[in-house]
């Protein structure tokens, strides 16, 4: 497994997992935590985002609406940095493969999540999964591929919250 060091390289394989990554959720987030300015965004007395803009935790597109573009090229940088820093530090060039897309510029996969998020019943569902629906969509995944994955998007974030 060769060490990952440019997270615009060519020639990955194409993002084929049906799940949520986990892994990639959670250093995603971790990344995003240290570097996206969040100021253009409503935030309570104790530092989180208003309730409305987190589904279970983690930012979703009403946090991302209120995000000015340059911040959104950020958040989404941020985004890719955590799925290199988890494909390093498992030695997982696939997960690297499957997370990540060369020959774009951020600002096309702000204009993809903005897009995703058009449909209200998408905004519930975390900045993350948007991002990792942007990557099939742009990798070429079938349609009937991607409406099954917002579909089961739609399934695990829009059910009430426990």
């Amino acid at each position: 497994m060769g060490k990952v060091t440019n997270s615009r390289s060519e020639g990955l394989s194409p993002y084929k997992a049906s799940t949520p990554n986990r892994a990639l959720l959670i250093a995603a987030l971790i990344v995003i935590s240290l570097c996206t300015p969040f100021a253009a965004v409503a935030v309570q007395p104790n530092g989180l985002l208003e309730p409305e803009e987190m589904t279970s935790g983690y930012p979703n597109g009403r946090a991302w609406q209120h995000l000015p573009a340059g911040s959104r090229n950020v958040f989404l940088w941020g985004v890719e940095a955590g799925v290199v820093l988890v494909a390093e530090s498992q030695k997982n060039d696939a997960l690297y493969g499957r997370f990540t897309v060369s020959g774009f510029r951020f600002s096309n996969l702000v204009s993809e999540v903005d897009h995703f998020y058009e449909e209200g019943s998408n905004i519930r569902i975390p900045i993350v999964f948007a991002y990792a629906y942007v990557v099939k969509k742009i990798k070429g995944d079938s349609p009937r591929n991607l409406d099954d994955y917002a579909s089961a998007l739609r399934r695990t974030w829009n059910r009430p919250e426990q």
